[in-house]
């Protein structure tokens, strides 16, 4: 009898070890963490209790580590995070807060629509793991939400790409705005041309004087008493063009024109002018991030929470809050009157103020302020999408979104500020940003390149004071009558 022994020659293939997953203390990560968490360890029958305790205190990290539970096993500290997290009316809000609120795109970029498209997909999962599924009212109403967020090149395409009068679906906009984000970085990486920069080496705008009558045939810059252009040659034809446009329209009745050449002789006198300077200044090179966070802020009537966006300041003496915010939140407010006064002692007027919770999204840091109404706290920011490429970013941001514009909800000045700012801090290595911790998370601040080759330009134009306009005001409504002729008799009267 013989015996056959075959070995087979198949290499045994190793698979790297499976990560625990971590939970840092933001609600919308708890299902996912969950669910990954008991897949991996809680349904693992040769695990012991102890070896389970260990492995959930070392996938907590952030402010979930800092969670207490009434005693030390697994079963009480699993609970502890689940009675604690898994607040389903919040993670509906939250979902829901993250399609509403999501930042109106300014330019076209390719990275700014994948960026909306994740997001609005990552909320609707979000919502599909709590049981609320879509349906064709939801589909109708984030179709238009996700469309006014749309620039306004993108929306143009999306408009024209629509062939009939009937309601478009939501699937087939996002197919739309996936298939648009891969035609503009095909794009951009075919067009790739290296500009020949020109300003100098350190960024130093060229400044040049104009001086009036040097020429026979002054162009309307020289027709501006003291003019300084700071610029550089790509805008120095509009602001040429608009001082020829300014000066054409002031003098329309003062001077004689030429209709075969357009030259113009001036009689506008010297004191009507009023000085004037314009910039140009490169903004591609820099742009300085200001720190911004999210926080929760507490309805006491009804318990709910509503997500806000927020910049810190630590050279405001007021914590503001926008009217809008402050309407959609539902607090009675108290009347008032207050000035609050900002850059070059702009007075704006506050007739109201409430007093309001804010909180992290672990709920570690609670407290209430009083809050000044305003109808508007600043623009979006930040002002244009930072480039972000090959930064290293830490985990548990205070604001994920820092480097997209958004608005600006809520201001906390000096007198929360030091309160929420811890002294750890980790400076990116390839880049100025510096990113401090806080009770919310790390905030940003520093410097980066902007994503976007946008020039910002200036006009400067110097304000009569309020003497010269009274003054001016009773020249004008001065009567001038004609000196009354005397007679004879008269004149005699008034010599003698």
């Amino acid at each position: 009898m013989q015996n056959t022994v075959s070995f087979s020659n198949t290499p045994t293939i190793k698979l790297p070890e499976i990560p625990l997953p971590k939970f840092s203390g933001r609600y919308e990560e708890w299902n996912n963490f969950k669910l990954q968490f008991n897949n991996l360890i809680t349904s693992n029958s040769q695990l012991s209790q102890e070896q389970k305790l260990h492995y959930l205190n070392s996938s907590l990290t952030g402010p979930a580590k800092d969670l207490q539970s009434i005693d030390d096993t697994f079963d009480s500290l699993f609970k502890a995070l689940t009675d604690r997290f898994e607040n389903k009316r919040l993670l509906v809000e939250l979902h829901i807060n993250e399609i509403l609120e999501a930042g109106k795109l300014t330019t076209e970029s390719a990275k700014d629509l994948r960026n909306l498209t994740d997001n609005i997909n990552k909320s609707i999962r979000g919502l599909k793991v709590l049981e609320y599924n879509r349906n064709n009212l939801s589909d109708v109403l984030i179709l238009n939400i996700v469309i006014s967020k749309l620039d306004k090149q993108s929306r143009q395409y999306y408009e024209s790409s629509l062939s009939s009068n009937e309601v478009p679906k939501l699937v087939d906009l996002i197919s739309f705005l996936e298939k648009r984000a891969q035609i503009l970085e095909n794009i951009n990486k075919d067009a790739a041309v290296k500009l020949k920069p020109f300003l100098d080496r350190y960024g130093k705008p060229k400044t040049f004087f104009v001086k009036p009558n040097k020429v026979e045939r002054p162009c309307a810059m020289s027709l501006v008493k003291n003019v300084v252009v700071v610029t550089t040659r790509y805008c120095i034809e509009t602001v040429i063009q608009s001082i020829a446009i300014s000066q054409m329209q002031k003098a329309a009745s003062s001077q004689e024109l030429n209709p075969n050449v357009g030259e113009f002789r001036s009689n506008v006198s010297p004191q009507d002018n009023i000085g004037h300077s314009f910039s140009c200044i490169d903004k591609t090179n820099k742009c300085t991030v200001l720190p911004t966070i999210k926080v929760w802020v507490l309805n006491h009537f009804n318990g709910s929470f509503l997500q806000a966006r927020e910049i810190l300041d630590s050279g405001s003496g007021q914590d503001l809050m926008t009217a809008d915010f402050a309407n959609r939140l539902g607090l009675p407010q108290e009347k008032t009157n207050f000035a609050v006064s900002g850059l070059g002692g702009n007075e704006t007027k506050v007739k109201s103020r409430l007093r309001a919770t804010i909180q992290n999204g672990s709920g570690s840091y609670r407290t209430s302020l009083d809050f000044l109404v305003v109808p508007k706290i600043t623009d979006f920011l930040p002002i244009v999408t930072y480039n972000l490429e090959n930064v290293t970013i830490p985990d548990n941001l205070a604001d994920p979104q820092f480097a997209t514009p958004g608005k600006i909800d809520i201001l906390i000045g000096a007198q929360s500020f030091f309160d929420i700012i811890k002294s750890d801090q980790i400076r990116s290595p390839n880049s100025g940003l510096v990113f401090r911790n806080t009770d919310f998370g790390y905030v940003v601040s520093g410097a980066v390149n902007s994503s976007t080759p946008v020039q910002y330009c200036g006009f400067i134009s110097q304000v009569q004071s309020i003497d010269d306009c009274l003054r001016k005001f009773w020249e004008v409504e001065t009567i001038n009558e004609p000196a009354k002729k005397l007679s004879e008799e008269e004149e005699f009267c008034v010599h003698h």
